[in-house]
Order: C-alpha cells, then structure tokens, then sequence
C-alpha cells in the first residue's frame, strides 16, 4: 500500500532539525491532563516547533519538531511523564 506524502510534515523535516517522537497517552494528551499545543506555542511561539503523527508502528505517536535541542529538553523537563515513542517496549495492551 502506498502511503500519501504529506507536504506540511515533509516541510517540518527540513524546517526543524530536533525530532521527538513521543508516545500518544492511552486517553490522549488531553485525558492525560496535559496541553503540549498551548506549552510549546507559549513557550517557543507558533513558528518556534512543529507537531504531526508520528506514524509508528506499534502504536499512537506524535512527532515534536524543535529547532535546538535546547527547546526538545525543555520540552521533555516540562512534560516528565511523556514516554518516548522508541518501539523498543511494547505499547500499551500489545
């Protein structure tokens, strides 16, 4: 089956050059009680970051695109609980 480019997240990969993919909570990131959308927009502005689906696999993943690895750590501090989308352990019922 072939898959469907998608112009805005092919234009995030040349954009921004720090990717973090992290695994979407089992209730979403809203049941999880938290707002990555509104942090990262207050944080680092609306053209500071990008964020589309992952695509993964084995499970629900959002890919985070920063432009220093500077913003991706404070991401990640800001956000403690949110598990990298590594593949290397199973996702959640699997």
């Amino acid at each position: 089956m072939t898959r469907r480019s998608n112009p805005a997240r092919d234009l995030a990969e040349k954009t921004w050059p720090i990717r973090v993919c992290i695994r979407v909570p089992e209730l979403g990131f809203a049941g999880a009680g938290i707002d990555p959308h509104r942090w990262l927009t207050k944080e680092l502005g609306p053209k500071g970051h990008a964020m589309y689906s992952a695509g993964r696999p084995r499970s629900e993943a959002t890919a985070f695109y920063f432009r220093t690895l500077e913003h991706a750590t404070r991401f990640l501090v800001a956000f403690p609980t949110l598990e990298l989308a590594d593949d290397t352990v199973p996702a959640p019922g699997g």
